[in-house]
């Protein structure tokens, strides 16, 4: 019984023994490698977590540099338009100050132009009792414009211009009649015509016609100034306000005020320069309802009181009604007269019939 005891131990022994060494050498020896590998394991955890925490920190700052550089593009952005904006502004302030200066510069310039304009019409116009002789002169310088252009084959281009300047005025005398005639005030009219129709044929007065730098309300005032009687002399300004009182109660504001408007509509549809025209036509209205014909005669020589009264009395028969001669003399007509009125002419003028022989030899 005892040996088996023995060799029971002996190998509980050597178990132990195996069981020490396997402990102290092979497991070591197996354990060692493994821990380093846990070791190295626990590590990448650790430097996984750490770097995944180095990225979200890593992505919140990239956000918040993103966030700050849209701010700033922004911001940017913003400054850039505040300053596109003041600086349009400020181009746009210039240029209205410079438009403003150019314009206040023109207009300076256009003003003095109207007061150099009006002082040397005031000049030539201003004088006592010059609107009624220029009455009887527009109505010569009708004949002696007119004569030549029925006479003379090389002037049908003008007739014709004519023509259409007195169709163009027809209704605006008819509108200045009508307005003249329903007062009774026709002969203040005529006046204030005759005078506006020779202001504009003035070289002076027509420069400013149609220029740019004039403006048309400056152009009204100008003429109604120069062609109303209150206006076309230093003294007879200083009585204007004297008179104004009377003027109030009677028909003057009236007619100026229509004269001015008359004036304004013919400068806003650009017809100043008819004013002759209209003058003209407007004579013949008012003639027409006076029954009084206004007859145009051109003469070689000054007619005697006798030529003057056989005429006047063998016109007021052919006519039918009362005649005004208003005789002009015109030396280029050799000889003889010419009788103008409205579309009745006679030319019984010697250069007249000279032309008429010479056309009727080159016709031959």
């Amino acid at each position: 019984m005892l040996q088996p005891n023995a060799t029971f131990i002996g190998q509980i022994i050597v178990f132990l023994l195996l069981l020490w060494f396997i402990y102290a050498v092979v497991v070591p020896m197996i354990a060692k490698p493994v821990n380093e590998r846990y070791k190295r394991i626990a590590d990448g955890l650790v430097a996984a977590e750490a770097g995944q925490k180095q990225l979200e920190a890593a992505n919140v700052q990239a956000k918040d540099i993103l966030r700050e550089a849209r701010e700033r593009a922004r911001q940017i952005e913003d400054q850039a338009q505040r300053i596109s904006q003041q600086t349009v502004e400020s181009a746009k302030q210039e240029a209205y100050a410079e438009g403003a200066r150019l314009i206040a510069a023109k207009q300076t310039e256009a003003a003095n132009e109207v007061v150099r304009a009006r002082d040397e019409l005031r000049r030539d116009y201003g004088a006592p009792g010059r609107a009624s002789s220029l009455t009887a002169a527009r109505a010569g310088g009708r004949c002696a414009r007119a004569c030549p252009a029925a006479r003379t084959s090389d002037r049908t281009g003008r007739a014709t211009l004519m023509a259409e300047r007195i169709t163009i005025a027809r209704p605006y005398a008819r509108a200045a009649f009508e307005s003249a005639h329903a007062v009774g005030d026709t002969l203040a009219w005529s006046e204030f015509l005759a005078r506006a129709a020779e202001l504009v044929r003035d070289p002076a007065l027509a420069s400013l016609i149609g220029s740019p730098r004039v403006l048309p309300d400056q152009l009204v005032e100008l003429l109604l100034e120069l062609a109303t009687p209150s206006g076309s002399s230093a003294a007879a300004r200083s009585a204007r306000s004297a008179r104004s009182a009377r003027a109030a109660q009677g028909g003057s504001t009236q007619r100026l005020q229509a004269q001015r408007n008359f004036l304004a509509l013919l400068a806003h549809n650009q017809r100043l320069t008819l004013l002759p025209e209209i003058a003209a036509r407007y004579e013949l209205l008012r003639a027409d309802a006076e029954n009084v014909a206004n007859v145009q005669v051109l003469s070689a020589r000054e007619l005697t009181s006798e030529q003057s009264g056989k005429l006047k009395a063998a016109l007021e028969r052919r006519l039918g009604r009362t005649v005004r001669l208003h005789a002009q003399v015109d030396a280029a007509l050799l000889g003889g007269a010419i009788v103008h009125y409205g579309d009745y002419v006679v030319d019984g003028s010697l250069r007249g019939r000279v032309e008429r022989l010479a056309a009727a030899m080159s016709g031959a």
